[in-house]
């Protein structure tokens, strides 16, 4: 974090495909409960046939795009329609799902290179630490320190990456843990000292946080130019959306030629870019799609990772020991009963960032749909009581539909 800090002295169903010239390999995501027993081979990698070269996957792209709609819904920009993908090796294994090729591929663990964007306080140190388990060359190669954009990775501190991956993660989550970050965190609190600006830091207790998270999100909002302080921390506005789309060496502060609102368009292409994406909520079922995708050239205790823990029936408990965590008070899962004027400020600040989010976990539960398939593992990967946990918490989120999203439809409807 702190090298990320220098330099910056100011502080439904749709999707956004990228444009038909850009060329991917590999790289996706998971799920889980009890359909077990689909597959002879446990971990199922004997299926998975590595691409030869790089494969173009095909972008529909709507007619008569209407931007005035777009300030209205930003998420609905674009609605692609996806080329249907053969996967496997006969007629029984047919899956027509909404997921670019370069998003199911085998990833070749003897690439020079792998490039993880890592965004603040979206699960970037335990990923790392997941990274650093594989034994692959990847940068950056620490926990904290190296927190860039997508385009300084890709453009300056680790050019010509032959995977780039990133982790996304609930917008009103995100913004939660950012604040307790720079309120609880022995860096946080380090940082936010030399502040111009008094950061409030009234208590340790549950209300504290929640008297002080509300004078924070206060100090950036309504957001404009005079509100690009940060306390010498983070910004929170649509910050994961800034990640995608800035040319700052760091997204830690909204610097003068950076949007408020980053455009959606921009950056959902920067997503779509990607070979990989995890999802913060389901680091797990993350963990499993990418040992999936290592296929054979998965070390030994992926392979065992995705045999005895990536599935519902009869499933070891996952590991804790990847996780990494920061500081020990301000954590809290259940923000859904924040008050509805704090909860209201938080969506102020992530418009950009819930319509990105939104087609990321559309996207996650079609790939999963994949991993669960006889194609791939043939058997449960997401289980009924994880999306059951997260049901509550993920309703703020609101589709294109106009309704609220519902985890488990959106997983029921990407598999049936």
């Amino acid at each position: 974090r702190g090298e990320a800090m220098s330099g910056s002295t100011t502080s439904s169903s749709s999707g956004i495909l990228p444009q038909d010239d850009t060329h991917h390999e590999d790289i996706p995501l998971t799920t889980s409960d009890e359909c077990d027993g689909h597959s002879s081979d446990p971990t199922g990698i004997e299926q998975l046939s590595a691409p030869s070269h790089r494969k173009h996957y095909v972008l529909v792209q709507l007619i008569g795009f209407c931007k005035t709609f777009l300030l209205i819904a930003p998420f609905v920009a674009a609605v692609a329609a996806v080329t249907s993908l053969t996967i496997g090796g006969n007629n029984s294994s047919r899956l027509h799902l909404n997921v670019p090729q370069h998003r199911l591929e085998a990833i070749h663990t003897n690439a020079t290179k792998f490039a993880y964007t890592h965004i603040s306080k979206c699960g970037g140190s335990t990923w790392v630490r997941i990274l650093q388990d594989l034994s692959v060359n990847f940068f950056p190669n620490q926990y904290s320190g190296k927190e860039f954009s997508v385009w300084y990775i890709k453009n300056q501190a680790f050019p010509n990456a032959d995977y780039h991956l990133v982790s996304l993660r609930s917008p009103r989550h995100h913004v939660w843990s950012l604040f307790s970050e720079c309120k609880h965190d022995g860096w946080g609190k380090k940082m936010t000292k030399l502040s111009r600006f008094e950061f409030p830091r009234s208590g340790i207790t549950e209300y504290d946080d929640e008297v002080d998270f509300e004078a924070w999100l206060d100090h950036f909002l309504p957001m404009g130019p005079k509100r690009r302080d940060r306390y010498n921390c983070f910004h929170p506005a649509n910050y994961q959306s800034r990640a995608l789309t800035s040319h700052q060496r760091s997204p830690h502060g909204v610097e003068t030629n950076d949007p408020f609102e980053p455009d959606v368009v921009s950056a959902s292409q920067t997503y779509w870019e990607m070979d990989f994406v995890g999802l913060v909520e389901f680091t797990h079922e993350s963990r499993c799609l990418l040992y999936y995708r290592l296929g054979n050239d998965a070390p030994p205790s992926s392979l065992s990772y995705l045999s005895d823990k990536c599935k519902c029936q009869g499933r070891q408990k996952e590991d804790e020991d990847v996780h990494v965590v920061h500081h020990e008070l301000g954590h809290r899962s259940d923000l859904r009963y924040l008050p509805p004027k704090i909860l209201s400020k938080v969506e102020k600040l992530t418009v950009s960032d819930s319509a990105i989010y939104n087609i990321a976990l559309r996207e996650f539960m079609a790939e999963i749909a994949w991993l669960e398939s006889d194609a791939a593992l043939g058997r449960r990967v997401i289980c009924d009581d994880v999306l059951k946990k997260l049901e509550p918490e993920l309703t703020y989120l609101v589709g294109l539909d106009g309704q609220k999203v519902n985890v488990t439809q959106l997983y029921m409807e990407a598999t049936t």
